[in-house]
């Protein structure tokens, strides 16, 4: 699963090893001993990768980690950062030679969320501010 994901950017490095708690997947490399510590049901371990519903919905670490890995990129101005952020769809220039699925990244070189261009059009698939619109 979160393979085939980072595949689609580009990325042929190895995955993180991941231990899911609940719909959350989190990446322990990092962690000595993954055997239970406590005797409740953690909540949280390692470093967050990502959750999964209907789609996976990528932590800002792992945005960050997927846009130092990966060259399918494109640069945002500052106008456009704050429309992909409130997760509108960006119209391109003429002449875009990407196509398909890529990273969207602010002048500060943080990645911001991720979309696919197709016809000159950056369609918002996932961007930072999605879990605030999301809450009810």
């Amino acid at each position: 699963m979160l393979k085939s994901f980072i595949e689609r950017f580009g990325i042929t490095a190895d995955v993180p090893k991941l231990k899911q708690l609940g719909n959350a997947f989190f990446d322990v490399s990092d962690l000595k001993h993954v055997k239970p510590l406590f005797k409740f049901f953690p909540v949280y371990a390692g470093k967050k990768i990502c959750a999964r519903t209907h789609q996976i919905l990528p932590s800002v670490d792992f945005l960050q980690w997927l846009a130092s890995h990966s060259k399918k990129k494109i640069n945002l101005s500052k106008q456009e950062e704050w429309l992909f952020i409130c997760g509108r769809d960006l119209p391109l220039k003429q002449g875009s030679v990407q196509t398909g699925l890529v990273l969207a990244i602010n002048q500060h070189n943080e990645c911001l969320g991720y979309g696919e261009i197709h016809n000159n059009k950056l369609k918002n698939l996932f961007d930072i501010a999605h879990h605030m619109r999301k809450k009810k």
